[in-house]
């Protein structure tokens, strides 16, 4: 079911308050929820046309639940409600910002952080408009009862999960989009499977290898390759401005070269402080590069699950880059949301996390590169590739620490996504794997001189 509510973004003066930054865009606190609290609504809003009012339980156990929390995070903000789910098809057309991933409980209200960054939602909320309605999925648990204030209840809220935080006017309870609507409702449940799909793919296509070893015979040899994950790793000594910009042109060919759909491809590339060249000086070459490449080689149409997964890694890559701003360690990111290609520079040290795919790239700074496999050891288990531009002495020092944290292959940057012919995927002979060898001992052989019709 789909349902409106609705709290105060707070005082002008608040407003007046919140933190403008650099660009126009502006960041605002919101208490955007609250819990244990009983809500009436209109019989026909709740599917009970047979009822005038139904008084309805906030629970704090199911506002408050880790699951429903974690979905306020990067969710879009509209300036009032849409007339239909949020999805990525209808995201460009509605969305005036988004919710930051910081969503804490505050007592017995959920606050959130609000990038504003259309002029007509800063315009309005600076104007008055001071009301956050959130728009949500929820089940309803019709067993009555009484809240812990003595309130009587209809029903109970559970399982929910927010579609969207929508800006309205003082007084606007949201738009004549009623919780009965079917159609909407299998709408946002499509799209908020899909968000759920998105984050558990990985666990569900290792279970799926799991699941075919399982129905493989015990004499039949069975040989899985499951997901893995690449990054690069640039030294000081690359960094010279003869060097790096053609070292930049690589990273991006490897990038570009089947868009990071294999294995191998980087997803994310640590820059080694001290060189002539600055890691946020090399991130600029790399996004020009990957600029120019998309004029040569353009990339290809992303379906709607690949757009969405671009646009919540920037989306949480944004929201880092606001809360950092005014100190160290924080983010920048390069090119526009329209771009075919995103890079984000992190400044310091970042653990090793997947990107976006479809030529999306984070750039970590770090002072050391002996730091870096500290920050992939976490992913032990799905390390592929790593690509190195280093000198000799350092490149078989990085790749022997690389090598003890489960990293199966080393490459030159620019040559990642170009493996050479036979080379040991994940670790294991490609062929040998394959074949099963009979050997003919030398006492076989001797033996069978003795029964040679020769031998007498």
């Amino acid at each position: 079911m789909h349902i409106y509510d609705r709290l105060s973004l707070g005082p002008a003066a608040e407003i007046a308050g919140a933190r403008p930054l650099g660009n126009g865009a502006l960041v605002v606190q919101a208490r955007a929820a609250r819990a244990g609290n009983v809500q009436v609504y209109r019989g026909d809003e709740v599917a009970r046309p047979d009822l005038a009012e139904v008084r309805i339980y906030r629970d704090p156990d199911e506002i408050f639940r880790p699951e429903s929390l974690r979905s306020f995070g990067h969710k879009p903000v509209t300036l009032d409600h849409p007339p239909e789910a949020v999805t990525p098809r209808t995201w460009r057309g509605v969305a005036r910002g988004h919710v930051g991933d910081e969503v804490v409980r505050d007592g017995g209200f959920v606050r959130i952080p609000m990038l504003l960054a259309d002029s007509a939602a800063i315009a309005a909320v600076q104007g008055g408009r001071r009301e956050v309605s959130v728009g949500y999925t929820c089940d309803l648990d019709w067993t009555p009862g009484t809240a812990p204030d003595g309130s009587p209840y209809d029903a109970r809220q559970t399982k929910v999960i927010v579609d969207h935080v929508a800006i309205v006017a003082r007084g606007r309870a949201g738009p004549d989009c009623r919780i009965g609507d079917a159609d909407l409702g299998q709408r946002l449940a499509e799209a908020e499977a899909r968000a759920e799909a998105a984050e558990t793919a990985l666990a569900e296509r290792d279970g799926e290898v799991a699941a075919l070893r399982a129905r493989v015979p015990v004499t039949t040899r069975f040989l899985p390759h499951g997901h893995r994950i690449g990054f690069a790793m640039v030294a000081r000594e690359a960094l010279d401005s003869r060097r790096a910009g053609p070292l930049a042109r690589h990273a991006a060919h490897d990038v570009v070269r089947y868009e990071q759909q294999g294995c191998y491809a980087p997803q994310m590339l640590f820059v080694e402080r001290g060189g002539a060249v600055a890691p946020d000086e090399f991130a600029r070459h790399l996004a020009h590069e990957l600029a120019a490449l998309a004029t040569r080689h353009p990339r290809r149409r992303l379906d709607a699950g690949e757009a969405s997964a671009i646009a919540a890694w920037r989306s949480g890559h944004e929201m880092r880059a606001l809360e950092t701003e005014e100190r160290s360690g924080g983010a920048t990111l390069l090119g526009d949301p329209a771009d075919p290609w995103s890079v984000v520079l992190l400044d310091g040290p970042a653990p090793l996390s997947p990107s976006g795919l479809n030529r999306s790239l984070a750039v970590v700074a770090v002072d050391d590169l002996a730091e870096v496999p500290a920050l992939v050891a976490p992913h032990r288990a799905y390390l592929q590739t790593a690509g190195i531009a280093a000198a000799p002495e350092r490149l078989l020092t990085l790749a022997d620490d690389l090598a003890g944290i489960g990293v199966t292959r080393i490459s030159a940057i620019g040559r990642m996504t170009a493996p050479e012919a036979g080379w040991h995927h994940d670790g294991r002979f490609s062929l040998l794997d394959l074949v099963t060898v009979t050997e003919i001992e030398a006492s076989a052989e001797a033996a069978a001189e003795g029964f040679a019709p020769y031998a007498d």
